[in-house]
């Protein structure tokens, strides 16, 4: 316990004896092992494996909550967005060509007159 900071002995001092008891399991230490400790050898414990540093979970290989069938929709998803909006654009600008074909030839035909 005297090998950590002020901050994570007082935490660990105020975790009650059934948050420590899972703590101590999730670590890997026995069941009956645990079962058997009053709190005193409960607090040490935990404060044995927060010092040594096998308190934190191992780093997942890839990120939690990544998956790939998941990303492959999300790619296809924006490659469609991308070419609808890309006929939209198509869409407007020939749109906007028969308008000015259109007043062109207007004023043309006004012009002959």
């Amino acid at each position: 316990m005297e090998k950590l900071d002020a901050s994570k002995r007082e935490a660990i001092k105020k975790m009650s004896n059934i948050r420590l008891m899972s703590k101590l399991i999730g670590a890997g230490v026995d069941e009956e092992t645990i079962q058997a400790m009053g709190r005193p050898e409960l607090l040490a414990a935990w404060a044995e494996i927060v010092a040594a540093g096998k308190d934190e979970p191992p780093i997942a290989a890839r990120p939690m909550g990544y998956d790939p069938e998941l990303e492959k929709q999300r790619l296809e998803f924006e490659i469609r967005k991308y070419e609808q909006e890309r006929e939209e654009r198509r869409v407007r600008e020939n749109r906007k060509l028969w308008n000015v074909n259109r007043k062109m030839n207007k004023r043309e035909s006004i012009a002959d007159k």
